[in-house]
């Protein structure tokens, strides 16, 4: 496994005026104990060709000290909701917005073999790979154990909301079921496919670059952003963390794995039988189940109407019984002859969330009627087509 090694060994001690202590109470504008692994490393990172944002830097302090400004308003007080593993950054060389991630080889000792495989050749080039990519892994100074992982900056894959139930059907639906398929076929299983393990490449959508910590402003703070509609451009999305990924030569298959609890903890063949806890499963079956269960429960469950033709498949995928659960590929098989009987009319429906605000939800349907007259007008397609 190739690793970027470091260009110089040290660690900068922490020169930080508005440390706080672990006894302190957390009150702005000191940095929290989690993040001063950032700061003390900020200057070896730098070497590495990455900058950190301005809290992380030694000689940083609070932009709205001495103003009449509110630090919620301010850049530099924006605190990652993951604090201590993962950390923003931008590549000095190219100026891209890049994600940092600490990993310790011993915890997760197939993390970053498993995201490399995707990485390399052939499989980064075959378009139906969306496991996301790596672009380096840094070697930490004087850690033996821990390493960091660089990877594009991606967003929550339901921000923005869907407009139609085209784009969650096919942009979005086909895409989880495709790229699981894809990760299936080569004989990695990821053990982890939930909400939060599967982001977005909102590049396509935006006109401006986004703040890494909150996405619906602009980098700097300064503004909203607007938006494009997944009608108008195609956007990706892609499996992330491989920390209890497993991946199988074709005689380990079909593979039993100790088992390890990821986000989603429902999972039936986890659960205890009788007083007896199973020890182990194949995590295939499972991984299907992940997959139908984050549906159900993020989009179908109270959640968007008009998805009443999704159940029967995901009713089977979320079966009690792994051995009856379908392969993903026949998930991806079944989805598709779904997706073949809805019409373009019903693709183009506005996708309503049943929590919405009823005020708020005329002005809506207002403003989406205006996009459906100018995209058939227009001849836009329902779903953008991949070039």
């Amino acid at each position: 496994m190739a690793y970027s090694s470091p260009v110089d060994s040290t660690v900068v001690p922490i020169p930080h005026t508005y440390l706080r202590d672990r006894s302190e109470p957390l009150t702005l504008p000191f940095i929290h104990p989690l993040e001063r692994f950032w700061v003390e490393h900020q200057s070896w990172l730098e070497q590495q060709g990455y900058r950190l944002r301005p809290r992380y830097q030694p000689d940083w302090r609070p932009s709205w000290l001495g103003t009449d400004k509110k630090f919620w308003d301010c850049e530099d007080a924006a605190i990652p909701l993951t604090l201590g593993p993962v950390m923003d950054a931008v590549c000095i060389s190219d100026g891209t917005p890049v994600i940092l991630k600490v990993v310790n080889t011993d915890d997760h000792p197939y993390e970053a073999e498993i995201g490399l495989f995707f990485t390399a050749e052939p499989l980064v080039s075959n378009p139906a790979n969306h496991c996301r990519v790596i672009r380096t892994i840094l070697e930490l100074p004087k850690e033996t154990n821990q390493i960091i992982v660089v990877m594009p900056l991606l967003r929550r894959l339901d921000m923005p909301r869907f407009d139609t139930i085209g784009e969650f059907e096919v942009n979005h639906t086909l895409f989880f079921h495709a790229r699981l398929q894809f990760m299936h076929k080569h004989r990695v299983a990821h053990r982890d496919c939930t909400f939060q393990n599967i982001m977005m490449d909102g590049k396509p959508l935006f006109f401006e670059p986004w703040h890494p910590i909150d996405p619906q402003l602009h980098i700097d703070f300064s503004r909203k952003l607007k938006h494009r509609m997944r009608t108008e451009r195609l956007v990706n999305y892609y499996f992330i963390d491989f920390g209890i990924s497993r991946k199988y030569t074709e005689d380990e298959c079909p593979p039993m794995e100790p088992i390890i609890l990821g986000i989603d903890r429902t999972v039936p063949e986890f659960q205890a039988v009788d007083g007896h806890q199973p020890l182990d499963a194949n995590p295939f079956p499972t991984d299907v189940h992940y997959l139908g269960n984050m549906i159900r429960e993020q989009f179908l469950t109270d959640r968007i109407r008009g998805l009443e033709f999704m159940w029967p498949l995901v009713q089977g995928m979320v079966q009690n019984e792994p051995m009856k659960r379908p392969t993903m590929d026949e998930v991806v098989k079944r989805f598709e002859a779904i997706r073949n009987q809805l019409s373009s009319w019903r693709l183009r429906s506005r996708a309503v969330r049943d929590s919405d605000i009823p005020w708020l939800e005329f002005l809506r349907e207002f403003a989406h009627l205006g996009r459906r007259i100018r995209y058939i007008s227009t001849r836009t397609p329902a779903i953008p087509i991949p070039t």
